[in-house]
């Protein structure tokens, strides 16, 4: 007990040696702990590390479309369709693009 410098330090080590598809998962896992602000945070981090990869321009949808751009949001998700690995991966994202058409944030 009484580490707490040290398991933070060792936390932000964790976080700069993390996969974008792991910094994903968190960032993900972190909003359904209602912990938006930090998941924002984990998406950014996400797009800054892969910006032109599946993960990254869903996330990068995810922000814009958390800030109100549902139309930067839809291209990013158009962008990502090419990257999508599988048919129930396509259709999540094709998901996302019904709700960002319909101007709803598809972080919610």
């Amino acid at each position: 007990m009484g580490k707490t410098a040290e398991a933070d330090k060792t936390w932000q080590h964790a976080i700069e040696i993390a996969k974008p598809a792991q910094l994903y998962a968190y960032a993900r896992q972190l909003q359904r702990e209602n912990r938006e602000t930090e998941a924002m945070t984990m998406f950014q981090k996400v797009v800054e590390q892969s910006p032109n990869d599946l993960f990254g321009l869903v996330a990068s949808a995810r922000l814009k479309s958390h800030a109100g751009d549902f139309s930067g949001a839809a291209e990013e998700v158009k962008k990502a369709m090419p990257f999508s690995p599988n048919e129930a991966q396509t259709q999540a994202l094709q998901s996302y693009l019904a709700k960002l058409n319909a101007k709803q944030d598809i972080n919610k």
